[in-house]
Parts: C-alpha cells; sequence; structure tokens
C-alpha cells in the first residue's frame, strides 16, 4: 500500500499542492489529506460526507466518495478512472451535508499522473 499525505487548505487560492502518481495506479494507493482553515485544522462536520471531484487531461471529470474521515483527515483511495491519463488532473474535495443542501469546496489541488511505460 503506498500512501501519500497532503496538507489542504480550505480556503481557495495560493499555491495548489502536487501529489504525483503514476499512471494507472489504483486502490493499492491512498490518499490522505490534512484538511486547514488557514492554520488551523478543520473538522468534517458530523453528518457530512467528502467527495474527490477531478477534471483529466482529456476534459473528463471523476467523482468518488472519500473512503474514511475522522477530525480534520479525509482518506480517498487511489482509483483507476483517477489516474487513466497522464498529466495534470486539477482536484478538490468537496464537503457535503446529507440533503446535498450545503457543500464546502477545499482549495484546488493537481493529482500529477505521470505517464506509464507501456499502455
Amino acid at each position: 500500500m503506498i500512501t501519500q499525505r497532503t496538507r489542504l487548505d480550505m480556503r481557495p487560492g495560493g499555491i495548489m499542492p502536487v501529489v504525483h502518481v503514476s499512471q494507472y495506479d489504483n486502490d493499492a494507493a491512498v490518499l490522505i489529506f490534512d484538511l486547514y482553515d488557514g492554520g488551523v485544522p478543520w473538522n468534517v462536520p458530523a453528518g457530512y460526507s467528502v467527495l474527490i471531484n477531478g477534471l483529466k487531461p482529456d476534459n473528463y471529470g471523476f467523482s468518488y466518495s472519500a473512503s474514511s474521515m475522522s477530525g480534520n483527515t479525509v482518506t480517498c483511495n487511489l482509483t483507476t478512472q483517477m489516474t487513466a491519463v497522464a498529466g495534470a488532473v486539477i482536484c478538490e474535495l468537496r464537503v457535503r451535508n446529507g440533503a446535498g443542501t450545503q457543500v464546502i469546496g477545499t482549495a484546488n489541488f493537481i493529482l500529477q499522473v505521470e505517464a506509464a511505460a507501456l499502455t
């Protein structure tokens, strides 16, 4: 299991963090995000869910549920679809209540997918 941990701000702007992965990586890799509001840990409210959304270089997007949340830590399993296309994948986490009426997005980050040697 490969684990990568990234600090992610709830406030948009600034320099986007870059998470490096290989093309076609899948469930053997885990992304862990520590959420902050400025410098203060930001806990996911009880009853809320988190999605990881992204737009690949081929202009197709994805949206997957986080596998777990605890306090200000969100864990997402990497899927084959997230790494299907080499290049910079612009992503964000979306935190939403059960009804989907309250949605909060994080600052964007880049999932940098390194091209596989063989397709």
